[in-house]
């Protein structure tokens, strides 16, 4: 909690669960604060696994 400036710093753990995220957040310092976000600029990867069968 900074001053009277309603922003406070926190450690939060996030779970990348494929198609969705799972955020662990803490209680708030104070009971009327909420916690906002901007959408993030997710990047999106892709993953290419080849296989090959070889008959004899």
């Amino acid at each position: 909690w900074h001053s009277n400036s309603c922003t406070w710093s926190n450690t939060i753990s996030v779970t990348n669960c494929g198609s969705f995220y799972v955020y662990e957040l803490s209680m708030p310092p104070v009971c009327a604060a909420r916690y906002c976000t901007n959408t993030p600029s997710i990047l999106q990867t892709t993953t290419t696994t080849t296989t090959s069968n070889i008959l004899k």
